[in-house]
């Protein structure tokens, strides 16, 4: 995560001397535009929430940096029913990921449409969990609760492709498609079982700590809405 918080930084720093540098020969137009923008993903899952928030800072017409904000909440919980009786027990599985860009578009910009490309450092943090009550995650099991919790973080790099259709003057729709490789690590956790009737009652066992990369499209399908300040 260190190394990839320099990498970011040192990015910046190019960046910025691209942008803000001057010479006897070059002369950057210091007009400086704030885009904020949402995106949406149509889902039928309802138990699915990922809201987005990305933020656009346009230099020069051409030149933009962005940084985009995100949050993916997945939670699901199922009943686990006594085969002879009216017992009843649950498995509740939580995974959540939180995430965040930093990235730069070229922008071309014609009348009503600005197609644009460009590249983003990816970074996130989150956690992978699951509770069992009166289970073992299969049968119902009166006095037995179980609990496994992994926290995980990622770090990656993504090259994408877009297009925004201007709507009104300081208002557009647009969406976005690219390819993204990323590095995600899951942590040690822990893995508990609560059991009354065995001795002794608790017990804690260790989860190893695993990577997986990961190579894939993004942004298949996003809904893009901004506004220009």
């Amino acid at each position: 995560m260190k190394k990839s918080i320099f990498t970011l930084f040192v990015i910046l720093v190019v960046l910025n001397k691209q942008f803000f540098s001057q010479s006897e020969d070059t002369v950057v137009n210091k007009n400086i535009e704030l885009i904020i923008e949402s995106q949406f993903y149509p889902r039928l899952n309802l138990n699915i929430i990922e809201p987005s928030l990305k933020f656009r800072v346009l230099f020069n017409n051409n030149h933009i940096l962005r940084s985009n904000w995100s949050i993916y909440s997945y939670n699901n919980k199922k009943e686990i029913l006594e085969n002879s009786g009216d017992g009843v027990g649950y498995v509740e599985t939580i995974n959540q990921n939180y995430n965040i860009t930093i990235g730069y578009e070229y922008v071309i910009n014609k009348e009503k449409l600005s197609p644009y490309l460009g590249f983003e450092l990816i970074a996130g943090w989150g956690k992978i969990e699951e509770y069992g009550s009166r289970t073992d995650s299969l049968t119902f099991i009166s006095d037995l609760n179980y609990s496994s919790k992994i926290p995980t973080n990622k770090i990656g790099l993504g090259v994408f492709s877009g297009i925004d259709i201007i709507v009104f003057e300081d208002m557009y729709i647009g969406t976005e498609i690219g390819i993204q490789y990323i590095v995600n690590h899951q942590k040690r956790g822990e893995y508990k079982v609560e059991d009354a009737s065995s001795t002794p009652p608790s017990i804690s066992l260790p989860i190893e700590a695993r990577d997986i990369k990961q190579l894939g499209m993004s942004s298949v399908g996003v809904i893009r809405l901004g506004w220009k300040f």
